[in-house]
């Protein structure tokens, strides 16, 4: 990720013009916790690798439950991706994340059915 003064600079432009910047696939690949000092983001979207481990890893509940404290801190969403089952759901909550996606709620669909699916889904 590039992180230079004139990416940080445009990014705190759109941030200031209202356009929300999501930190995706987080604790894996290029994110690092400078990311979340640096980066002007309002929602902070974990990796489905951290949460396809839950509820049985308790490390990996342990990070969940701290980075979500921490983006709390500083003000942002976060997101669980890859939410299979209600057991997942059920350790996300437990680590207070805000919200979640993945094939528990709904596996991917033709824009008919989604429009439909759309109607009739629950909305926190």
């Amino acid at each position: 990720m590039d992180v230079s003064p004139v990416v940080q600079a445009n990014l705190r432009g759109a941030h200031e013009a209202g356009v929300g910047l999501a930190i995706d696939d987080f604790g894996t690949g290029y994110s690092s916790l400078a990311n979340l000092k640096d980066l002007p983001a309002t929602k902070l979207k974990f990796d489905r690798a951290f949460i396809s481990e839950l509820p049985g890893d308790r490390r990996a509940f342990a990070i969940l439950s701290a980075i979500t404290r921490l983006a709390g801190e500083l003000g942002m969403v976060v997101v669980a991706e890859g939410v299979e089952t209600a057991a997942q759901l059920a350790a996300c909550e437990a680590a207070r994340v805000d919200a979640t996606q993945g094939f528990l709620h709904a596996k991917p669909m033709p824009e008919e059915a989604l429009l439909r699916w759309m109607k009739t889904a629950r909305t926190p």
